[in-house]
């Protein structure tokens, strides 16, 4: 009875431990009878731009092209402006930025996508035939619509060899037709819609803008440009990503950025640059007209000009933050004073200005205004950090204005 006992006990344990052992054992995948991990997930194209009601199917690679994967999941990062189905079919709904991320074994990609109604490609351009390229101009051959999705997972093999890999594309576009696409930014705000939102790609434009209805531009890889004026009067005017860059100051008055009475104005991510010039005769970077509606400039670098921003009274919003401001004369200059006027009428009534960088600046701040003391619900922060210590700081009833 104890032997019978003995073998039944062995028996068992046998029993279980070959069933414990199947537990642990990887599914094969078909072919090779082995689970080959994935080891990296690379999209098409690490930036795609594409125009607002396009869908597409963002290609994805798997590595190596043998490796076991039953299945890829997407999801997008702000799904008011791309969604996407379990499929990976992505959907360009809005405008804006988000970012698709493909994942499998562990392991994801991901490419930002930017959306925008037109689209802005200054070079490697083909005009039409008569040579004209205003108003319109071909899509690219490499822009279609539409691109099936393509994931390299094929049955068998090792290693992934030398000829199946491939380069990941800085930037595909995606949409694209003669009516959004244009080679310069004048162009295309001729034919853009108010309200709409043009994306513009990395390229040296040389072109003096001005924004006579509000816009949202949007720049990838700062493209640069001489000067803007903002003149529009109704709904918000925005840029972001753009390079402002430039050989000559300007002169008297005159700004590289002017910014008109009566305008709603949003600079954000933007760069201001005077190339081999003295800051004592630089101008100014950014100007703002009296009486502006609402004005915010964040995320900026602003670099060897006179002065960098400088605000003429108005009782509208201001905001100035977290910008890095670099061998200047004067950084920012809050101007509230105005002749033959009430003073308690013409300062900004809400806002702030803070947590903004001075670097080999003279002057940091100045704020110019009537009578002994300032009132308002406005923040001036970096005023009060740096006034200790700092000549012509601004302050009671100055009397620098702007500059002759």
């Amino acid at each position: 009875m104890k032997k019978k006992f003995i073998y039944v006990f062995i028996a068992l344990l046998v029993l279980t431990t070959l069933s414990l052992v199947g537990c642990k054992k990887p599914k094969p995948i078909e072919g090779d009878g082995q689970t080959i991990p994935v080891t990296s997930i690379t999209t098409e194209s690490k930036t795609a731009v594409v125009v607002k009601g396009t869908t597409f199917d963002l290609n994805a690679k798997i590595t190596p092209s043998n490796a076991t994967c039953e299945g890829l999941s997407y999801s997008s990062s702000n799904d008011k402006v791309v969604s996407v189905s379990a499929d990976g079919k992505c959907n360009a709904v809005g405008v804006g930025e988000s970012e698709i991320t493909v994942k499998c074994g562990g392991k994801e990609g991901k490419c930002k996508v930017i959306v925008g109604d037109y689209i802005v490609q200054g070079e490697n351009q083909t005009p039409p035939e008569n040579g004209s390229t205003e108003n319109q101009t071909p899509a690219p051959s490499f822009a279609p619509t539409t691109l099936a999705i393509e994931v390299f997972n094929p049955v068998g093999g090792g290693k992934e060899s030398e000829g199946e890999k491939e380069d990941q594309a800085e930037l595909k576009l995606y949409g694209t037709n003669a009516n959004n696409l244009f080679t310069n930014l004048t162009t295309a705000l001729s034919n853009a819609n108010s309200g709409s939102t043009i994306v513009i790609l990395g390229g040296n434009y040389n072109e003096d803008i001005t924004l006579s209805k509000p816009m949202r531009l949007m720049g990838v890889d700062y493209p640069v440009f001489n000067k803007m004026q903002f003149n529009a009067k109704e709904g918000e005017s925005v840029i972001d990503g753009l390079y402002f860059k430039n050989t000559q100051s300007p002169q008297g008055g005159e700004a590289t950025c002017m910014i008109s009475t009566g305008a709603n104005v949003k600079i954000q991510k933007c760069k201001f640059t005077l190339e081999g010039q003295n800051k004592t005769s630089g101008g100014y970077a950014i100007l703002v007209e009296k009486d502006s509606v609402k004005v915010e400039i964040k995320d900026s670098t602003i670099e060897n000009y006179r002065y960098a921003i400088y605000v003429q009274p108005t009782s509208g919003e201001i905001k100035i933050t977290n910008n890095t401001l670099t061998n200047l004369n004067t950084g920012i200059g809050i101007d509230v004073r105005q002749p033959n006027s009430t003073p308690d009428a013409n300062y900004p009534l809400s806002g702030e200005i803070k947590g903004n960088k001075f670097n080999e600046t003279q002057i940091k701040t100045q704020f110019l205004f009537y009578g002994e003391s300032f009132e308002g619900d406005f923040d001036f922060a970096d005023h009060q950090e740096s006034q200790q210590g700092q000549e012509g700081n601004g302050g009671g009833s100055g009397n620098q204005g702007l500059l002759e």
